[in-house]
């Protein structure tokens, strides 16, 4: 992956363990604040659906995306 950008994005973006795909971002970020996670970024827009970036008590670093038509919970998805 290339990344550009301000020096302060790019070192959170380097200490992100791994990306995760979630059903709804602003779902995601309510379970992550109930479990004492820090939101440092979004959600926020990006090409392939919202995004949010947050630190779990550990300090593990995580990003969420959310897709748009990627749910599965209606008739005829699949999954």
């Amino acid at each position: 992956m290339l990344m550009s950008g301000p020096a302060q994005h790019l070192d959170v973006l380097r200490r992100i363990t791994a990306t995760l795909a979630v059903r709804d971002a602003d779902a995601a970020v309510a379970e992550l604040r109930a479990v004492g996670a820090d939101i440092i970024a979004g959600p926020q827009a990006t090409p392939i659906g919202r995004s949010v970036v947050a630190r779990h008590p550990d300090g593990s670093i995580f990003e969420y995306v959310d897709r748009p038509g990627a749910r599965t919970d209606h008739p005829g998805a699949r999954g």
